[in-house]
């Protein structure tokens, strides 16, 4: 059941993506309230973090990135993005810390128990765990791996911010690079 919703959720987040594209709604928006499309960036880029909401706000992005630079569109979406993270780790950290503790208690896990306290994994994790931030696969398998390195807040919301606004610049580019 719970993946037939996840697959119901995924199919309507690129339904209002191909309809946010379809009818420039946010470009006719944008038009309107010019002096709120960094704010909109900012909202954009919240919703950028989850996987059911990436699609339709890397298509509102893409769309406010047509009338305001790149770079600004990165870097407040990527404020945006990293507060959206902060409050996603806030709300599943506690639960996932426990179901992570519970699955390494398995016997069949010792190995892999091993492994994790080793200083190649903790350095590889957290980097790949960046690489996912910055693309758009889900933040939540990026912040796993970014969680096991008991990363400092500041820290984390700094490698969340850099590595969100490079993603948001790099689909940014691409957009103007293949559209423009």
């Amino acid at each position: 059941m719970r993946i037939v919703l996840k697959i119901i959720g995924i199919v309507v987040s690129v339904c209002v993506a191909v309809y946010i594209v379809q009818t420039d709604v946010v470009g006719t928006l944008l038009v309107h309230l010019r002096d709120f499309q960094l704010l909109g960036s900012f909202v954009a880029g919240f919703f950028f973090t989850s996987f059911f909401t990436a699609v339709p706000s890397i298509a509102v992005l893409g769309e406010i990135m047509r009338v305001t630079p790149v770079w600004q569109v990165a870097l407040i979406g990527g404020l945006g993005a990293a507060l959206g993270d902060c409050v996603i780790l806030r709300v599943i950290h506690k639960s996932l810390d426990e179901e992570t503790k519970n699955l390494l208690r398995q016997p069949r896990f010792g190995g892999f128990k091993k492994i994790v306290k080793t200083k190649l994994f903790h350095r590889t994790s957290l980097f790949f765990g960046a690489v996912c931030i910055s693309s758009p696969l889900p933040d939540e398998l990026g912040l796993i791996l970014i969680g096991i390195n008991k990363v400092s807040p500041i820290k984390l919301f700094l490698i969340l911010f850099v590595m969100h606004s490079i993603g948001i610049a790099t689909i940014g580019y691409s957009v103007r690079a293949l559209f423009f």
